[in-house]
This record gives structure tokens, C-alpha cells and sequence, in this order.
């Protein structure tokens, strides 16, 4: 059985800037980091209302792990993709 994992990141910069009503767990991970889910993070291609819109404010970096499938990121700022990675296992004998 396959773990797929996905959630967000922010720096602990701006934790009083997350709206908490819109999230379903926080939690400081050190120092620099906090890890945040919402009802509408999933492993997907559609970027979650919840982040886009916490994006106008803050930093977002977006993750997911889909085990044997592969993984990667999304950073937001400004509704904006700034940055991305996909690695996708299945590509790499391609």
C-alpha cells in the first residue's frame, strides 16, 4: 500500500498571518519552519483556494510525497507559482 502525503510549509516569520479558521492543524516544526494542512491540500495539479489565498500574504511552499510515484514542491507568493519541482519515478527509465 502506497502513503500519499502533502501539506504546507511557512516560516515561522509569519504564523500570526494564518488565518487558523481555515486550517485543520499547525504546528511549529523548529525554529524556521511551521507545517500547516487544510480541508483542500491533496495530491493534485489544482492549487488549493486555501493556499492561493494565504499566498497574497505570505510565502507558501507546498509539498506532496506519492511514495513510489514520485514527489515534489510549489512555492506561492502573490497567487503566483514561483518556483516547482516534480520528480516522477515512473519517467526515470523513459
Amino acid at each position: 500500500m502506497s502513503e500519499f502525503t502533502s501539506g504546507n510549509l511557512t516560516l515561522t516569520a509569519y504564523k500570526d498571518q494564518l488565518d487558523q479558521s481555515k486550517l485543520n492543524y499547525i504546528k511549529e516544526l523548529n525554529e524556521e519552519w511551521v507545517v500547516f494542512f487544510t480541508d483542500d491540500t491533496d495530491i493534485s495539479d489544482n492549487v488549493s483556494d486555501t493556499v492561493l489565498h494565504l499566498s497574497e500574504q505570505l510565502p507558501v511552499l507546498y509539498f506532496y510525497n506519492a511514495e513510489d510515484h514520485g514527489w515534489g514542491y510549489r512555492i506561492f507568493f502573490g497567487r503566483k507559482c514561483l518556483a516547482s519541482l516534480d520528480i516522477n519515478y515512473e519517467l526515470e527509465d523513459a
